[in-house]
């Protein structure tokens, strides 16, 4: 079964506001992993996104601000995932997927 390009995206962001209300980032990214029943290579992909994003949320949150954007704009995690992403230069992340992906979040 094929997994759509924003599944990762969605996936991470989902996890993130969990880890963001209190859970261990490992423990939500294991049942994650193991209720999608995500190969390998999806769950390495996974894990780059969540730890990146966990490791660069705070830089996106300050251009997030200087931009407008507020916690209560739609997908605010979304969003994070996405900047942190790119500030990340994830491989499997490309600038076309981001700047496609933030434009379907920020219209």
């Amino acid at each position: 079964m094929p997994v759509s390009a924003s599944a990762p995206i969605d996936l991470a962001a989902a996890i993130f506001s969990t880890v963001e209300r209190g859970a261990r980032a490992s423990a939500a990214l294991g049942d994650a992993i193991a209720e999608q029943r995500l190969g390998p290579e999806q769950a390495e992909q996974l894990s780059r996104l969540v730890y990146g994003t966990l490791r660069r949320a705070r830089r996106v949150r300050a251009v997030l601000s200087e931009l407008g954007v507020t916690a209560t704009s739609g997908p605010y995690s979304r969003l994070i995932v996405i900047g942190a992403a790119l500030l990340e230069g994830a491989p499997s992340f490309g600038l076309d997927e981001g700047r496609d992906s933030w434009s379907e979040v920020s219209c």
